[in-house]
């Protein structure tokens, strides 16, 4: 069996960097469809982005939609 998905390191580090009553969203995604990404981060204005490796249009647009 292989364990593709977020390191353990990762999860450790989530756990410690939530504050109470927060939440953290992590997304393993395949396939993306950029706009339908934006227009779903978009229900989540104002949350951070902690970590994101998408092409440099696609992350703008995320930014801006958490942005409001």
């Amino acid at each position: 069996m292989i364990d593709l998905g977020i390191p353990d390191e990762w999860v450790d580090w989530f756990k410690q960097a939530v504050e109470p009553g927060a939440a953290i969203v992590a997304l393993l995604v395949e396939d993306l469809v950029p706009d339908q990404l934006v227009a779903e981060v978009g229900r989540f204005a104002g949350a951070d982005l902690v970590y994101a490796n998408l092409d440099d249009d696609t992350m703008d647009r995320v930014k801006a939609a958490l942005d409001g």
